[in-house]
């Protein structure tokens, strides 16, 4: 099989439904097969995910002429948890000092982490950033500023569910690249034509400039978070 390819692989994941997908560099899609629970039945833990997978794994990879190395999970789960800060910081300096307000976010990620026990981080947003009391989406050029108020949510996942997953997977030899949660992903439809799996692709590679990014990103211009938190990278 031709692993050159660079087709990327997603499956989707919830109580009623699984689906496997592969996108190509311009971020459509080339193949799908889904798999739906019947209308009294809910899929309950990973079983079917197994049976899904046994069943559709080496079909798939040999219609695309390629095997998949890993692959992109959009889940929809109970076991997810947000949480939402809000906070204030005041600066010495008179203008905004980038690595300053970086290692201040670091400092609430690692403190928020810290204390979220038997859990992942899977999304850091900045909902909000206020430099005495106006909202900014960009970089402002010198603006003088007493303090910055920064609101951000949390998404988080159990260890436990990422660690049944990756077991599941790893028998295919597969690994998973990114986790994305379904209720962030579907506030981005504009309508519901859609696929969520090109909307799951784009936020991974910078849709949401207020989405903190944990992954390298092909060189682009830089939205205002993207240099705000290039220390992720």
């Amino acid at each position: 099989m031709d692993n050159k390819k660079k087709n990327k692989f997603f499956i989707f994941i919830s109580s009623r439904k699984i689906a496997l997908a592969a996108l190509n560099d311009d971020n459509k899609i080339l193949f799908e097969k889904n798999l739906f629970a019947d209308d009294k039945i809910y899929f309950k833990g990973f079983e079917n995910l197994k049976r899904f997978l046994d069943q559709n794994i080496i079909l798939f990879e040999k219609k695309l002429d390629q095997y998949i190395e890993d692959i992109n999970l959009l889940i929809d789960h109970d076991d997810f948890i947000t949480l939402d800060i809000s906070t204030i910081y005041n600066f010495e300096a008179k203008y905004i000092q980038f690595n300053q307000t970086s290692n201040y976010l670091v400092s609430i990620n690692d403190y928020v982490i810290k204390n979220i026990d038997n859990h992942n981080l899977i999304h850091m947003i900045i909902n909000k950033f206020i430099i005495d009391g106006k909202e900014y989406f960009s970089i402002p050029d010198k603006i003088e500023y007493k303090n910055i108020f920064f609101e951000i949510k949390f998404i988080f996942l159990k260890k436990i569910i990422i660690q049944e997953l990756k077991k599941i997977f790893a028998k295919y030899e597969i690994s998973i690249k990114n986790i994305s949660y379904y209720n962030y992903v579907k506030d981005f439809k504009a309508n519901s034509s859609d696929n969520l799996f090109e909307i799951t692709n784009k936020l991974t590679n910078g849709l949401n400039s207020k989405e903190i990014s944990f992954v390298k990103r092909p060189y682009q211009k830089h939205s205002f978070f993207e240099k705000f938190f290039n220390f992720f990278k």
